[in-house]
């Protein structure tokens, strides 16, 4: 058996889902696969074994990360095509290739590229993605957007791993393994060894979730502590509108970081949106049930949180996954529709109706952090929306800076002078 050694595109990878196994002395060692799922929070996930991924392999004859002398003969292999979209599952407790079976030259290195999920068509111009590679062994990842938000961009969880070199550093060593020699930031994992080629996913696509919560429901008159004045809070709708829908994204390997090159037009990790695409009709997230706050241990009817000003998850959007996108004025937007009941310290109740449409890009642009708001690739994105029930001048916590105060005047007196004869 031979010695492995990957060499780039592992990078960032504590892969706490694989295995170290013992050397075997099987003469034929069969391409096998270990696989994670790589998360906004850095963390690894164990791809779901019910998961079937695609792979693309590539053979060069020898290896010149190794500077092997003397150079490779052209009559040998170099980036021949060696595994061409083959389904891998998992089987008999390892990730393998579903069709066929493949094995490990005894020389060269291989060049490993997968996606998830497996796309019979992969390779033609109907598949997500289109995998290539250039005469100059430049490999690229091609995805499309839909035109319809129900429709597989929705719901289909788009996934692309980091290229690997599987590099065979001696011939005929007895070792069985694959040895991780170093992180794409130069640093060695000394003395790893996993029993298949590292496969790190990352999401094409974007998650997007929304909670509401009122900022306060009581406030203790600070004039007379004995008096409170309470609010009742009832979200109707808050409906999100008008995200893109149909765009492409290209993905380019980069040999001098060791990593997939996100989209430069536009930056930010997104996608290029199609010129007049689709999006998405309005959702209501709160769905038909309204959401009551309210300071009472009372049952009231509805989705009831009493007294509580802690978050509520909105419902999730029709569409699982989100297109990466940028966020742009006028756009994306968020209709409120919320009735507020202010019980006043004086015992008197009033009712009001606040109806509002929001623009996103108004609410997260920030033009000295964030000049360009977003909704980025492989992020899960949870927006918090949170209510004031009154006024708001710049306190969110407490109604203190809407106070309502008096700026008394008298107006002067008018002088008027009147001829009248007074006859006696």
């Amino acid at each position: 058996m031979k010695k492995l050694t990957i060499l780039a595109g592992i990078a960032v990878m504590a892969l706490a889902a694989c295995t170290k196994v013992d050397p075997m002395a099987d003469s034929k060692q069969e391409v096998t696969f270990i696989v994670a799922n790589y998360v906004q929070t850095k963390a690894n996930v164990v791809y779901d074994t019910a998961n079937h991924f695609g792979t693309y392999a590539w053979f060069t004859a020898s290896d010149e990360a190794l500077a092997i002398t003397p150079a490779p003969d052209p009559a040998y292999s170099d980036h021949a095509a060696f595994m061409v979209n083959e389904e891998v599952s998992f089987a008999t407790s390892v990730w393998k290739t579903t069709n066929q079976t493949f094995y490990w030259p005894k020389t060269g290195s291989l060049d490993f590229v997968s996606y998830s999920p497996f796309d019979g068509t992969s390779g033609t111009a109907d598949s997500n993605p289109v995998v290539s590679k250039s005469a100059a062994h430049a490999y690229k990842l091609e995805y499309t957007a839909s035109a319809a938000a129900g429709t597989a961009i929705a719901a289909t969880d788009y996934m692309y791993a980091d290229k690997v070199t599987c590099v065979n550093e001696t011939q005929n060593t007895q070792a069985g393994n694959i040895n991780i020699d170093n992180n794409a930031d130069g640093s060695a994992y000394t003395g790893t060894q996993y029993s298949g080629v590292p496969t790190l996913f990352r999401h094409a696509l974007a998650k997007v979730n929304f909670t509401v919560e009122p900022t306060f429901l009581s406030y203790v008159d600070p004039l007379d502590a004995t008096k409170t004045t309470y609010w009742k809070v009832t979200v109707k709708e808050l409906s999100l509108s008008g995200l893109y829908t149909e765009g492409t994204c290209e993905l380019n390997w980069d040999t001098t970081t060791s990593a997939w090159l996100k989209p430069t037009t536009p930056a930010n990790n997104v996608w290029t949106v199609t010129d007049g695409s689709a999006v998405t009709a309005a959702q209501n997230l709160v769905g038909d049930t309204p959401i009551v706050y309210q300071n009472s241990d009372a049952t009231a009817a509805g989705y009831f949180v009493p007294g509580t000003t802690e978050a509520t998850a909105l419902n999730a959007l029709t569409q699982a996954f989100v297109m990466p996108q940028l966020i742009v004025d006028g756009k994306q937007q968020l209709k409120l529709d919320i009735d507020i009941e202010t019980t006043l310290a004086n015992g008197n109740i009033i009712k009001e109706n606040y109806t509002k449409t929001l623009d996103l890009y108004d609410i997260l642009f920030d033009a000295t952090s964030n000049p360009a708001p977003r909704i980025e690739m492989n992020k899960n994105l949870t927006y918090k929306i949170r209510i004031k029930p009154t006024a708001y001048y710049n306190t969110v916590d407490a109604p203190t800076d809407v106070i309502i105060n008096f700026d008394p005047a008298v107006a002067d007196w008018e002088s008027e002078s009147v001829n009248l004869n007074i006859i006696l």
